[in-house]
């Protein structure tokens, strides 16, 4: 599906509705990241997912720097992904995003954020470890991949 009708769908529908979330999902079960980031570029909105333990994928959206890391109710850590956009800005992790990091270093996994320049990962060393690190050290220092 094109990037237009996916928009237009999404128009339609609603952010919140059923079909968007479904539609998101499979884009994220496809790692279509080009696709995501288009779509909360068009809407000028972050867009927040959340993929649990049991591979369950939860969206949210939000206004520019305004979307946290929040666990919906009845989500099973440890979370697998937390993936969030940056429409029209660059893929870096804001303040928000690193304090967000830093209360989910024992149950999060992966975190990625999408920018206009690429893609920004990171990934959990300490994942699950009693001890919580000072520094945010658990998560891997990775650049920024360009889109292709």
């Amino acid at each position: 599906m094109q990037i237009q009708e996916i928009t237009e769908l999404i128009r339609i529908n609603g952010q919140d509705s059923e079909k968007t979330t479904q539609l998101i999902s499979e884009l994220t079960t496809q790692k279509d990241w080009d696709k995501i980031y288009q779509i909360s570029e068009f809407f000028g909105q972050e867009i927040s997912i959340l993929v649990d333990a049991q591979e369950r994928i939860f969206v949210d959206w939000g206004s520019i720097s305004r979307v946290e890391l929040t666990p919906p109710l009845g989500s099973v850590v440890p979370f697998k992904l937390w993936l969030h956009t940056h429409p029209r800005n660059q893929a870096f992790w804001s303040e928000t995003d690193q304090y967000s990091l830093f209360i989910a270093e024992r149950i999060l996994e992966q975190a990625i954020v999408l920018g206009m320049d690429g893609i920004l990962s990171t990934s959990n060393t300490n994942l699950l470890e009693l001890k919580p690190s000072i520094d945010q050290s658990c998560w891997t220092l990775e650049q920024v991949t360009a889109w292709s």
